[in-house]
């Protein structure tokens, strides 16, 4: 909700941004990726490397806090509770 209202920081969108370029950079050389792309566009008919980097340059505070407000409007709620196996 707190991005909903004030957005993410110019610097947490460019760290983010920077961290997605690189990582799909990497990505890209391995079959694996690949392979889950070709599978995808032959299931879905979607190509989702194409335009990547165009979409993830496209980012803005703005875009973004727009995104999760439009999100936070719907009002569906989860909680999530994560705890530690015990130890036996």
């Amino acid at each position: 909700e707190k991005v909903a209202e004030d957005g993410p920081s110019q610097e947490q969108v460019d760290k983010a941004k920077e961290n997605a370029l690189k990582n799909i950079s990497e990505n890209r050389i391995s079959n694996a990726y690949w392979q889950n792309r070709i599978t995808f566009m032959d299931k879905y008919g979607i190509n989702r490397d194409a335009g990547y980097e165009d979409a993830v340059n496209s980012l803005t505070t703005d875009s973004i806090r727009e995104f999760a407000k439009y999100i936070t409007q719907q009002g569906n709620r989860t909680t999530l509770v994560m705890s530690p196996e015990s130890s036996k």
